[in-house]
């Protein structure tokens, strides 16, 4: 896989207006994700981002049909992040550092809403 063929993949899933991931789409999407990871290592807001996403890819893979449409929005909204990044846009750390605390608060409330309909018998 290129670096071109990875982003758009990426690329393609935030516009998907599809919103359920088939097992296709999730290992095209698990691969294009991963390829990027090694230019993650000195851009930790980024990186942090990048397993949040990975997290929530591993949840709408188990729970299927069945997760929170949140989850699938927040997705997309890592994979947005990352692809500005990846295309190498100068994203200063001030700038990265802002959007992985914003990300990471979703992130938190996103869990903290799954394990609310898990305590009441929900995915």
């Amino acid at each position: 896989m290129s670096p071109d063929d990875a982003l758009e993949i990426i690329r393609a899933e935030i516009l998907a207006q599809d919103w359920r991931l088939s097992p296709l789409r999730i290992t095209r999407l698990r691969q294009a994700l991963a390829f990027f990871v090694d230019g993650l290592e000195k851009r930790r807001g980024f990186a942090y981002i990048h397993s949040m996403a990975g997290g929530v890819l591993a949840y709408i893979e188990k729970h299927g049909n069945d997760a929170r449409p949140a989850a699938i929005e927040f997705l997309k909204e890592c994979l947005a992040h990352l692809a500005a990044f990846f295309e190498g846009r100068d994203i200063s750390r001030a700038r990265e550092a802002e959007i992985f605390h914003a990300a990471f608060g979703r992130f938190q409330k996103l869990k903290k809403d799954i394990r609310a309909g898990m305590d009441a018998g929900q995915s």
